[in-house]
C-alpha cells in the first residue's frame, strides 16, 4: 500500500550553543503491515531495524498476538522481514513477501546500518539466545531481500546494544540465556574493513567499562572533541536471585585506546539522576545524542517484587491475590515516559529536549532515514506493542549538521 506522511504533530526545539535551535518535527509513517496471510499487526518488540539502499528494513521481533501476558497470552517470536520504500511521487510503500524471512524467528538482537547492508547480531527466541551475525540486504531493482553470513559473536547474546564507529561494529552488555536474565559486561568489536582478510576478520574481546553489567543499555556513536567515540548509557543490572538495579550511569570509549571514561550521569538540571533503559537513541549533529523516553524502572521494580512474592507464597489464596495485583499493575501502566533527553558530548551535560508525540517506544531502534530519525514499532506498555512508526525530521537549516544517512 502507498501512503503520504500525515501532517506534522509537534515540534521539538533543542538549545545548542554551536548551531542555534534545532527543530525536530514529527510525522507518522504507514504502520507496520500484518505478516503475509494475516489481517492484524499488533507491532513487535525487539525488531532488527536499519537502512540499506535507501529502504527501511524491519525484521523479526516478538509480541503477544492472542492475549496480553497478564491474561495468559503466549509470547510469539517472528521471522518476517518488512521493507518500507519512498517512491518518486512521495508515497511510502511497504514491500512484503512470504519469502522475506530471517534465518529463524528472532527478537532482542542488535542491528547496525552499513553501506553493505543492515548487520543483525544475536537475539533470542523462547528457548535460547544466539550468536549468529548476518547482513540483511535490499535490492531496489528486483525488490528482494538477501542475507549474508558474517563471523559469529564469541557467545550467544540478546538484549545487548551496539553501534558502528568508523567501520567497526561494537557490541556491549546483554544476556546469554533467555529464561533467567543475567546481565553481562561483554564488549566486542568486529572491523568490517577486514572482510577480505579471513584470518583478521573476526571478533575481538575488549576490556569493558568500569561499572555494573547491564541488559537493555543504549550504545550510540557520536563525536566528542572531534574524535569519533562510542557512548554507553543506562540499562538494567539483573541477576536471577536479586532485585534488578536500573542504572543512571554513562561512559565514553575512544576506539583504539582500550579505555573507558565515565561521563555525566543521566541527570537533567534540577532533577535526580534517572534510568532510560531500553530507550531508542540517536546521534544528532556533531555533538548531541537524543534519548527518546525509556524505562526509569519504578514500575518495573514493583512488578518484579510482586512476581517474586508470588513465587515465594505458600498460601494459594495469597498467591491468587498477588496475581490479581500484578495484573492490575500491567493493566494500569500509563506507558513509558514521553520525555526526550539531549546529551551534549562537548559539554558533558544533559537537558530535557521536549516530548515524544505519544508515550515512548522501548525495546526498539531509532534509525536515521529520510533526513531524520525513525522510531520503529516497539513496546509502549509492558506486554503491549504498537505498529506505529514515527519520523522526526530536522529543519533545512539544520540538515548540514546531521550525520550522513546510510544508504
Amino acid at each position: 500500500m502507498g501512503s503520504k506522511c500525515l501532517s506534522f504533530l509537534c515540534v521539538l526545539v533543542i538549545a545548542s550553543m554551536a548551531s542555534g535551535a534545532l527543530e525536530l518535527k514529527w510525522s507518522e509513517l504507514p504502520p507496520l503491515p500484518p505478516p503475509p496471510g494475516q489481517t492484524e499487526q499488533p507491532g513487535v518488540a525487539g525488531p532488527f531495524a536499519g537502512v540499506h539502499n535507501g529502504a527501511l528494513i524491519v525484521a523479526g521481533g516478538a509480541n503477544f498476538p492472542e492475549a496480553p501476558p497478564w491474561e495468559g497470552g503466549k509470547k510469539v517470536w517472528w521471522d518476517e522481514v518488512y521493507v518500507l520504500e519512498k517512491t518518486p511521487d512521495g508515497a511510502y510503500v511497504w514491500r512484503t513477501d512470504v519469502g522475506f524471512k530471517l534465518p529463524r524467528p528472532l527478537a532482542y538482537g542488535v542491528s547496525v546500518s552499513t553501506k553493505e547492508g543492515v548487520v543483525c547480531l544475536g537475539g533470542c527466541d523462547a528457548e535460547q539466545c544466539y550468536r549468529d551475525v548476518f547482513f540483511l540486504k535490499w535490492d531496489p531493482v528486483t525488490k528482494q531481500i538477501a542475507t549474508e553470513r558474517l563471523p559469529a559473536m564469541p557467545h550467544k547474546l540478546a538484549s545487548a546494544s551496539g553501534a558502528l564507529v568508523g567501520q567497526t561494529i561494537y557490541v556491549t552488555g546483554g544476556q546469554v540465556i533467555t529464561r533467567r536474565t543475567l546481565a553481562t559486561n561483554h564488549f566486542w568489536a568486529l572491523d568490517l574493513s577486514k572482510r577480505d582478510n579471513k584470518a583478521a576478520f573476526r571478533w575481538k574481546r575488549l576490556p569493558g567499562w568500569h561499572g555494573p553489567p547491564r541488559v537493555a543499555p543504549l550504545a550510540v556513536a557520536q563525536s566528542a572533541g572531534g574524535v569519533d567515540c562510542l557512548f554507553l548509557f543506562s540499562g538494567r543490572d539483573a541477576a536471577p536471585e536479586r532485585p534488578s538495579r536500573f542504572l543512571t550511569d554513562a561512559y565514553r570509549h575512544v576506539p583504539g585506546t582500550f579505555e573507558w571514561k565515565q561521563v555525566a550521569a543521566i541527570q537533567p538540571p534540577g532533577e535526580e539522576p534517572r534510568a532510560v533503559a531500553a530507550a531508542a537513541a540517536a546521534a544528532v549533529g556533531k555533538d548531541r545524542v537524543l534519548v527518546f523516553g525509556g524505562d526509569d524502572g519504578e514500575l518495573f521494580l514493583r512488578r518484579e517484587r510482586l512476581e517474586r512474592a508470588i513465587k515465594e507464597a505458600t498460601d494459594p489464596s495469597q498467591a491468587d491475590a498477588l496475581r490479581e495485583e500484578l495484573a492490575e499493575e500491567f493493566e494500569k501502566h500509563p506507558g513509558f515516559k514521553a520525555e526526550i533527553l539531549s546529551y551534549n558530548t562537548r559539554t558533558d551535560t544533559w537537558a530535557v529536549a521536549g516530548q515524544f508525540p505519544t508515550t515512548s517506544h522501548v525495546t526498539t531502534a531509532a534509525v536515521e532515514w529520510q533526513g531524520g530519525v525513525v522510531i520503529v514499532s516497539g513496546e509502549i506498555r509492558p506486554g503491549v506493542r504498537t505498529p506505529k512508526l514515527w519520523l522526526g525530521t530536522w529543519a533545512e537549516s539544520e540538515r548540514a549538521h546531521q550525520p550522513a544517512a546510510q544508504e
